[in-house]
């Protein structure tokens, strides 16, 4: 059951306070990035060295994948929102959103807390860290699976390298790093030795945990069985699960036991940018197109000129959600600027034996 009373925001791992440390450290001028839009080998340590836990490793050239508590929290500033890329900027830099920075600081510690929990399950994806989509589901859905078997068949033990292998693919150390500064886990590290990161060495649920996850189990699976059930009825293969939903979903369900939490860190309302908008669309270095759209193109016709620029099939499907749709006309289709580099095969060359 989960109390309220037993919640202190500040003492459910370390969140808050690493989360404001490195807002100071980013302050007015930001933080330099790599030209992969990931923390600049420069700043690593000086953000590692102001954590709680600083993450000792045995490596001498780390990258913001060898901090995981970092990319957790950089994942966070993210979707959040306060953190913005400033592109323009040679090299790049992490900036703060002055009218998202004050939306936070006018909310109170509980309040921050599940708006970065929000952040987490409901925006954050592996893009946003530079990492990989993974077939095996999206964020939310690796973290709920690897808790829901920690709550089912207690937490996984760490006695040969290849446990340590699968978490770095699922949850991912990243998540396994969020879990911690969350509160929900408590993660012991293996010392630094030479040639290694950031090692987990025990994992374990904390009372605090176990009642919150419980609860968005719980909550998963309630949702996914009416879901399926609406989808056998309807007989429709359109169905995508949004995370934004669920997290609403279950956040309604536990709002009375934290009468602190009254209000959200609400993004503003972007300005509609219309006129042509040009984007590089890279298949690695060597292969790319350019495309031209109108402000006013949708992107399902945008990701179809995509793939008939790299002469790709679309056959798989995806995801855009509209949450507010507005008639209006048909836009122009996008116009295919530039091509430089041969496709590769759209699926490896054994699918076309």
């Amino acid at each position: 059951m989960l109390d309220s009373h037993a919640f202190d925001p500040r003492a459910a791992g370390t969140l808050l306070a690493d989360f404001d440390r490195l807002l100071e450290l980013i302050g007015d001028r930001g933080l330099a990035l790599s030209p992969k839009h990931a923390f600049a080998a420069s700043s690593l340590e000086a953000i590692n060295q102001r954590l709680a836990k600083p993450v000792r490793l045995g490596l001498k050239r780390a990258m913001q994948k060898s901090y995981p508590v970092v990319g957790g929290l950089y994942l966070l500033l993210r979707a959040s929102g306060p953190g913005q890329i400033d592109a323009v900027a040679k090299p790049p830099r992490l900036v703060l959103d002055p009218t998202m920075l004050s939306a936070w600081s006018a909310l109170n510690d509980t309040e921050r807390y599940f708006a970065l929990l929000k952040a987490w399950w409901g925006r954050g994806n592996n893009a946003m860290i530079g990492e990989p989509t993974r077939w095996s589901g999206d964020l939310t859905a690796q973290v709920i699976d690897f808790a829901k078997q920690c709550l089912t068949r207690g937490c996984p033990r760490i006695e040969h390298p290849d446990a340590i292998i699968s978490l770095k693919y699922r949850p991912g150390f990243v998540n396994l790093a969020l879990l911690e500064l969350f509160g929900l886990f408590e993660i012991q590290v293996m010392p630094p030795e030479e040639g290694q990161g950031w090692r987990p060495n025990a994992i374990a649920l904390t009372p605090w945990g176990q009642a919150l996850l419980c609860t968005v189990v719980e909550a998963r699976h309630q949702a996914g069985a009416t879901e399926v059930e609406a989808l056998a009825a309807a007989l429709s293969v359109d169905w995508l699960f949004d995370p934004i939903t669920a997290f609403e979903d279950w956040s309604r369900s536990v709002r009375p036991a934290f009468p602190e939490w009254r209000q959200d860190l609400q993004s503003p309302e972007a300005d509609f940018q219309p006129g042509a908008h040009q984007f590089k669309v890279s298949l690695g270095a060597r292969c790319w197109r350019r495309i031209r759209c109108g402000g006013e193109t949708d992107l399902a016709a945008l990701a179809s000129s995509i793939l008939t620029a790299f002469d790709f099939d679309d056959d798989w499907r995806f995801g855009i959600l509209v949450e507010r749709p507005e008639a209006g006309p048909v836009p122009a289709a996008p116009l295919i600027l530039e091509r430089h580099g041969e496709a590769p095969a759209q699926y490896g060359e054994e699918w076309d034996d």
